[in-house]
């Protein structure tokens, strides 16, 4: 069966007093699960209040009874023997638990490939609802700039003027956060489990005095300052889960087991610890958050350029964790998106964030996918029209006629400007080896993006081959844009018939000097 992540807290609403009415909407998006039990937590243990069999699209529609309010769990009766069984061994992966106050509960699950994270998205509903997006939405912001600024910090001289004004900066920045935090809290004075899971969402920040060699040590012993550790509805709080998973990161050392963090953090505790996620590195946690991000929510926000730019540090090819998966990251994301508007705003995003930090093949295989998705597009602009164009231009599909050129023979295409570090690199190996692709009967072509003469002919006056070309137009050029380039530089192998073979970064993935 294919995993759903369906571990998540139901927001409180205002109205506590319109309990009868109200429904539990699900749609689990075509899983094959059939059965489900539903139980409310009473004297210590789940109690069977209520089972169905979903329908054929997958979805469920249940009433919430008033006598149901408190915890609720939603289990899969798939391959147990009974309900007992169901609520007893419920995976988080296939089962759904929530506080239910009074308010319509409505959630969609959905997947790209089971390798990637599924996610819950929680549907239009209460105000409680709303505030919390808005505290999730600033706290993950705050939490990536937070990471950043504390890296930087490792790397500034000891006891100088500049560390303590970052550190003060850090401080500063918590206690403005919390602030807000306070003030949602405010408004929801009535409902007790709101309070409780926003005030979880405050930040612990040591002051400035205390030194760069002892801040992990004081995180750690302060983490859960702000969360009622005696309150067992707080291990129903996924932030909960969050700040665990802090906590042993903070207290493991290298080559080291969590078990003495473990049982100082359970002595704490007035219920037991739920079961512990495996422990992961601050970058995987942050990675793990920009591939649940909900962008229908985030496009357009105050914080969005900052939230995106924040998480190119994860995929830079000098020092970021994850180099060369920013394109299947941000795939994952773009398939999760609803809205056309945010799809092709953040889509064009992508593609721009590529060609700056000249990540070729990133933008190629974005490309790609938008060819593949061009129903999910709103009015697409200049960028993703050329991207669409780009995407399908695929091994076997037949070459754009080249204008100032013909195609008689085997040839290898290549598109450059003059002055970009890495076509001036590519371009001397080309020189270098164009005897031997001479010698194989392959015909060289080159094309630049340059917009002057002077630049270009300067150039290309050294290059062995005949055909070289420029319009002056740069990327906005005619071949440019019927070869739908992203960056430069881009080869392009075409086969004697012009069909094309295929299109690489750089000389020596062509194959053609093997």
């Amino acid at each position: 069966m294919k995993k759903l992540f369906l571990f998540l807290i139901a927001f409180a609403c205002l109205f506590q007093n319109r309990a009868s009415g109200q429904t539990l909407h699900g749609d689990y998006g075509g899983t094959v699960s059939r059965k489900f039990y539903i139980g409310v937590y009473r004297d210590g243990s789940y109690q069977l209040v209520d089972s169905l069999i979903i329908s054929d699209r997958g979805t469920i529609s249940v009433p919430l009874r008033d006598e149901w309010r408190g915890v609720i769990i939603v289990a899969c009766g798939d391959y147990v023997k009974s309900w007992e069984e169901a609520f007893r061994n419920a995976n988080p992966e296939t089962s759904l638990q929530f506080v239910f106050e009074g308010q319509d509960i409505t959630y969609k699950t959905s997947w790209r490939h089971q390798s990637y994270p599924t996610y819950l998205q929680y549907g239009e509903g209460t105000e409680a609802t709303v505030a919390l997006k808005s505290l999730n939405t600033q706290f993950n912001a705050l939490q990536e700039r937070i990471y950043y600024m504390e890296q930087l910090l490792k790397k500034t001289p000891q006891e100088s003027e500049f560390q303590t004004a970052l550190q003060q900066e850090l401080s500063y920045s918590a206690e403005k956060f919390n602030l807000f935090v306070d003030s949602v809290t405010s408004n929801f004075k009535g409902l007790p489990f709101m309070t409780l899971y926003s005030q979880m969402f405050k930040q612990v920040m040591p002051p400035a005095s205390v030194p760069l060699n002892q801040r992990a040590e004081w995180t750690a012993q302060h983490l859960f300052d702000y969360t009622d550790l005696q309150n067992p509805l707080t291990a129903n709080v996924p932030l909960f889960m969050d700040k665990i998973h802090q906590y042993l990161y903070l207290n493991t050392p290298a080559g080291g087991t969590p078990t003495a963090a473990i049982e100082r953090l359970q002595a704490k505790m007035g219920f037991p610890l739920p079961p512990l996620p495996s422990l992961q590195s601050r970058e995987q946690q942050l990675r793990n958050k920009v591939l649940t991000t909900n962008m229908d929510e985030l496009y357009g926000s105050p914080g969005y350029h900052d939230t995106v730019n924040s998480w190119l540090v994860l995929y830079n090819v000098d020092y970021g964790k994850f180099p060369g998966m920013f394109a299947e990251d941000m795939l994952t994301v773009l398939d999760r998106i609803k809205s056309p508007e945010a799809f092709t705003g953040f889509a064009n995003d992508l593609l721009v964030i590529s060609t700056k930090f000249g990540w070729d093949n990133e933008g190629t295989k974005i490309a790609e996918y938008l060819y593949q998705n061009q129903s999910r597009l709103k009015n697409p602009t200049g960028v993703i029209r050329k991207a669409i164009s780009n995407g399908r231009l695929q091994p076997g599909m037949p070459a754009p006629a080249i204008a100032g050129a013909e195609l008689t023979q085997k040839t290898l295409l290549v598109f450059y400007e003059s002055g970009c570090n890495s076509c001036e690199n590519e371009m001397r190996q080309l020189v270098a080896n164009y005897s031997v692709l001479k010698e194989n009967g392959i015909e060289v072509i080159s094309i630049s993006s340059d917009n002057a003469q002077i630049v270009f002919e300067q150039h290309s006056k050294d290059f062995p081959w005949m055909k070289k070309l420029c319009d002056f137009k740069g990327v906005e050029g005619e071949n440019f844009k019927n070869y739908g380039v992203m960056g430069t530089p881009t080869f392009f192998v075409i086969d004697a018939t012009g069909i094309i073979l295929g299109k690489y970064p750089r000389l020596i993935d062509t194959g053609l000097l093997n």
